[in-house]
């Protein structure tokens, strides 16, 4: 079997490259933004939504997952605190869970 061996240079390319994407994965956000004119999501925000249209006729809004009484059982036990759903029959409104 040939041995290969890496000259000084080839080394450190290798190493700067190999230390380049580490720093640029690790630079990434961990929050998203959504909306229409490209800011940045709130530091303090794992999700920024944000309607900022000129004019009462173009805001827009959050729509909630929306399940029939039946869709919200089948959902289980033990669900995680803070899901959200709006159920739309049988006494309709928001119901949230807190753990």
């Amino acid at each position: 079997m040939e041995r290969i061996t890496l000259s000084f240079a080839n080394r450190s390319a290798a190493l700067l490259i190999g230390l380049g994407c580490i720093t640029a994965t690790l630079a990434q956000t961990n929050n998203i933004a959504i909306n229409n004119d490209g800011a940045a999501p709130a530091a303090q925000a794992a999700l920024d939504i944000s309607s900022n249209y000129v004019g009462p006729a173009t805001q827009k809004g959050l729509l909630i997952p929306r399940l029939t009484l039946a869709q919200r059982n089948a959902l289980g036990v033990g669900l995680p605190q803070g899901l959200t759903i709006y159920q739309t029959n049988a006494t309709p409104g928001f119901y949230y869970w807190e753990g």
